[in-house]
C-alpha cells in the first residue's frame, strides 16, 4: 500500500519517473580560451514523483483507484498547498507537494465508462508531486 497523508493508494501503483532525476545537475560554459568548463551542484529538492495506474503486458489494469478516493486526492489537492508525507510500499517515505506547474496535479479517467459514476467505480490515475525536503 502506499500513502498519501491519510490517503490510501494501490501499492501496484507505478513511479514513472523514478530513475529520470538525479541529485547532481551541471552547468556548461566555454572558457574565452574555449576549454570546456563543467560547475556541478547538489539539487536539494524538486524530485518528480509521477505515480501512475497502467497495464500489463497480458493487458490487465494495475494500480486502479476507486472514484472516492480520487474525490479525496482532488479535495485534497484543492486545499492549498501543504506538504504531505508520501509512504511508498517499500517502505520509503518522501515530504512531497502536488506538482501543478502544469495546471492540474492529477489525471484521472474511469476504467469502465458509465453514467451515472458511483463511489466504488474504478479509475485509473496519473499524480505528479514533487519532492519538497
Amino acid at each position: 500500500m502506499i500513502t498519501l497523508g491519510t490517503i490510501e493508494l494501490p501499492g501496484s501503483l507505478q513511479w514513472a519517473d523514478e530513475f529520470a532525476w538525479s541529485p547532481v545537475i551541471h552547468e556548461r560554459d566555454y572558457s574565452c580560451a574555449g576549454s570546456l568548463l563543467i560547475e556541478a551542484s547538489a539539487r536539494q529538492a524538486g524530485r518528480p514523483i509521477t505515480l501512475k495506474s497502467g497495464d500489463e503486458s497480458n493487458g490487465r489494469a494495475f494500480g486502479l483507484v476507486k472514484r472516492s478516493v480520487v474525490l479525496q486526492i482532488q479535495a485534497l489537492q484543492d486545499a492549498g498547498d501543504a506538504d504531505m508525507t508520501l509512504t511508498l510500499h517499500d517502505g520509503r517515505t518522501f515530504t512531497v507537494k502536488f506538482d501543478k506547474s502544469s495546471n492540474s496535479a492529477m489525471d484521472a479517467e474511469p476504467d469502465y465508462h458509465q453514467n451515472p459514476q458511483e463511489a466504488d467505480d474504478l479509475y485509473r490515475i496519473t499524480l505528479r508531486l514533487i519532492e519538497v525536503s
